[in-house]
């Protein structure tokens, strides 16, 4: 298991929006650990290092809101009525950012903007595979129909 400490960059902006600090390695260390007395675990030995490891540490976002541009919402992906952002947040302007924060890849939490249709982040998460993994929402206030449909999405994304 390797373990970073990590210390944060100033904050910046980009396209006139703020985003949060980017993180880089202060300390890193790997901790040996051997399974004994059960499923108790215990550490066996540790080798520290300063900044080197053997394989580099990915920069994972653990909560991201994608929505359509307003072309992709008058076209194909709608907002939910009185839930227009007022910012910016589709996949092409995120992505830009990612990159420039050297974000590796992100959770996309469903955004309220679209409330209960999955299909704009079902086919971010499509086209882009290897950048994005997925977190949905159910209705769960519906006549059932909100867990049918999150079966149908779990379904969806094992069947990929």
């Amino acid at each position: 298991m390797a373990i970073r400490l990590l210390r944060p960059k100033p904050l910046i902006t980009v396209a006139g929006v703020p985003h949060y600090p980017i993180t880089s390695p202060l300390l890193s260390f790997t901790v040996k650990v051997s399974r004994a007395g059960g499923l108790r675990n215990r550490v066996s030995a540790v080798n520290m290092a300063t900044e080197s490891i053997a394989i580099p540490a990915k920069i994972i976002d653990s909560h991201l809101h994608v929505w359509a541009s307003p072309e992709e919402a008058a076209d194909r992906y709608p907002y939910f009525p009185g839930q227009e952002p007022s910012l910016n947040g589709h996949v092409d302007f995120l992505l830009q950012c990612m990159e420039e924060a050297s974000v590796d890849g992100a959770l996309i939490v469903q955004p309220i903007n679209h409330k209960f249709d999955h299909s704009l982040v079902t086919s971010v998460l499509n086209k882009y595979p290897s950048k994005f993994v997925g977190c949905c929402l159910a209705n769960p206030e519906e006549d059932g129909t909100g867990l049918k449909q999150l079966e149908q999405l779990i379904l969806k994304v094992f069947s990929i």
